[in-house]
C-alpha cells in the first residue's frame, strides 16, 4: 500500500451533514471527494486537508477558504460550506461535472477560438480577484474547471496571497506554485503580484493551443531555470497571429507584459473581434460566375435560356443540367444560418456563422427581409449578453459583446446605449457600481 492510499484510507470519510462518494482529486495539501450535502440534497467538491506538522499549511487552506467565499465572480469557483472535522478542516464547493482543463489538453490541442475565450474569461476572473488584492500564483490547466454550460471556473487558491492582509504567509525564500506554470519571479524567489498570474495564464494559452507546456525539463529545478532564462518556443505557423498575444503575456521582464489582467482581456476581445471580420476560408460551393449567374435568375426568369444557352456552349449539356439542379442558394444559406444560430455560431469566427450566412443572403437579395431580421436577433442575443454582464460588472466581456453586436448591426440603439452605459459605469467607483446592483436585486 502507497503513503497516497494510506491517506486516502486513513481520512474521515464521517463528515455529519455530508454524504460522501468517491475520491476525485489528490494533490499535495488535500484531496478532494465528490459527495452530497443533505440538507439541500446537493453534489458538492469536499476538500480535506491532510494532517500536516507545519500550521502554515493549515492556515494557507484556511485562507482559501476565506478568501474565495468572499469573492463572487461567475469564474470563481463557490464555496457553499467551510468546517471542522476531528481538528481537520474541510472545504465544500461546487462541483464542477464538466472536468477541468488539463483533461481536456491531455486529448489534444485546443480549438484557437476556444482556447482565447477561455483565456478572456479566466483572465476577466483575474482582473476581478487583484481588483480584491489577491494574486491567485498557480494558474495551470488542473485549477480551471468547467462549470454548468461549459463556464471556465477558477478555483485551488490554496497558495494564493491577499496581498492586502498576508505578505509573510508564502514566500520567506520558498517558491510555490507548479514548476511548468511558474513565472520567472516566482522561480527566482522575488516578489509578485498580478502580472505573475497573466504570465501563469499565458503559460496555459501556449498549452492550449500547441498541446504542451514552452517548458518541461527533466526537473522541477531545470524547468525553473528556463523559465527564467529561455525564450519560449515560436508558435507554429499556422498559429502565428497568436505570436503577439504570448509575446506579452510571457514576457520575462513584469514591466513588459500586461500591465493588468483587465487590460490583457481587452487585447484579447478586440482581437476577437477583428477577427470575426475576415472570413477565415471560402465557401465551399460559391464561386464568382456562379453567383452572378443566381443573381441574374433572381432578377428575371425570363433571363434563364440566354444564360444556359452560353452555359451550354462552354460547359455542355451535362454541365448545364448540373448547375440548374443546384439547390435555390437564398434558402441554402437561410437554413444554414438557422443551424448556425440554434448552435450559438454568431458571429466569430466569421466563416460558418449565422452573420455569414445572413450577408450572403442579402449580397444575392439585398431587401431580404429574413435575412435583415436574422442579423437584427443576432446584434440583440449580444446586447442581452452585454447588459448580463454589466449588471454584474464585467466590464470587459460587456464591451465584448457590446463590440460584437455593433458589428453585425452599426446602428442597433439598444448596442449604441448600452456602450454608452458601459463607459459610465466603468468610471464609477466599485462601491457605487455595488451600491447599484443591490438596489435592483430588491425590486
Amino acid at each position: 500500500m502507497n503513503e497516497a492510499t494510506s491517506i486516502i484510507k486513513a481520512l474521515p470519510l464521517d463528515i455529519p451533514g455530508f454524504e460522501i462518494a468517491c475520491p476525485v482529486a489528490e494533490g499535495g495539501m488535500a484531496t478532494v471527494y465528490r459527495a452530497t450535502q443533505t440538507s439541500l440534497n446537493r453534489t458538492v467538491a469536499l476538500k480535506i486537508l491532510r494532517r500536516f506538522e507545519d500550521p502554515e499549511h493549515q492556515q494557507r487552506f484556511i485562507n482559501e477558504s476565506r478568501m474565495i467565499a468572499s469573492l463572487t465572480h461567475r469564474s470563481v469557483i463557490t464555496i457553499h460550506d467551510v468546517g471542522d472535522i476531528n481538528g481537520r478542516p474541510f472545504l465544500a464547493m461546487e462541483y464542477c461535472e464538466e472536468g477541468d482543463l488539463a483533461t481536456r489538453i491531455a486529448s489534444g490541442a485546443i480549438d484557437p477560438c476556444d482556447a482565447l475565450e477561455i483565456t478572456a474569461n479566466i483572465g476577466d476572473c483575474l482582473a476581478f480577484v487583484h481588483g480584491e488584492g489577491i494574486v491567485h500564483r498557480d494558474i495551470k490547466p488542473a485549477n480551471i474547471l468547467f462549470g454548468k454550460g461549459g463556464t471556465p471556473v477558477l478555483a485551488d487558491f490554496g497558495i494564493a496571497t491577499d496581498v492586502k492582509v498576508d505578505q509573510q504567509l508564502t514566500t520567506h525564500g520558498t517558491t510555490v506554485g507548479s514548476p511548468c506554470y511558474l513565472s520567472p519571479e516566482q522561480a527566482e524567489g522575488k516578489a509578485t503580484d498580478g502580472r505573475t498570474d497573466v504570465y501563469s495564464l499565458g503559460v496555459v494559452l501556449y498549452e492550449m493551443l500547441v498541446g504542451q507546456p514552452p517548458f518541461r525539463e527533466n526537473s522541477a529545478i531545470e524547468t525553473m531555470a528556463a523559465h527564467i532564462n529561455l525564450p519560449p518556443p515560436r508558435l507554429p505557423e499556422t498559429l502565428q497571429p497568436y505570436q503577439p498575444l504570448l509575446d506579452r503575456m510571457l514576457a520575462k521582464q513584469v514591466n513588459e507584459r500586461f500591465a493588468t489582467a483587465a487590460e490583457m482581456v481587452d487585447w484579447i476581445r478586440d482581437a476577437q473581434v477583428n477577427h470575426a471580420g475576415t472570413v477565415t476560408q471560402p465557401l465551399p460551393w460559391r464561386t464568382d460566375w456562379l453567383q452572378a449567374l443566381y443573381t441574374k435568375l433572381l432578377e428575371s426568369r425570363r433571363q434563364v435560356l440566354a444564360v444556359t444557352s452560353v452555359i451550354v456552349v462552354s460547359l455542355g449539356v451535362w454541365g448545364t443540367m448540373n448547375v440548374l439542379s443546384e439547390p435555390d442558394p437564398v434558402a441554402l444559406y437561410m437554413q444554414q444560418a438557422e443551424e448556425a444560430l440554434k448552435e450559438d455560431r454568431l458571429a466569430y469566427p466569421r466563416a460558418g456563422s449565422a452573420y455569414e450566412y445572413y450577408r450572403q443572403v442579402l449580397a444575392l437579395d439585398s431587401e431580404n427581409d429574413d435575412a435583415i431580421n436574422g442579423l437584427h436577433a443576432i446584434a440583440e442575443i449580444f446586447a442581452n449578453r452585454a447588459e448580463t454582464d454589466l449588471f454584474k460588472s464585467n466590464f470587459s466581456s460587456a464591451k465584448f459583446h457590446i463590440d460584437r453586436g455593433l458589428k453585425v448591426q452599426p446602428d442597433n440603439e439598444r448596442l449604441l446605449t448600452l456602450r454608452e452605459d458601459a463607459k459610465s459605469l466603468r468610471n464609477l467607483p466599485e462601491k457605487v457600481v455595488s451600491g447599484l446592483k443591490s438596489i435592483f436585486d430588491k425590486r
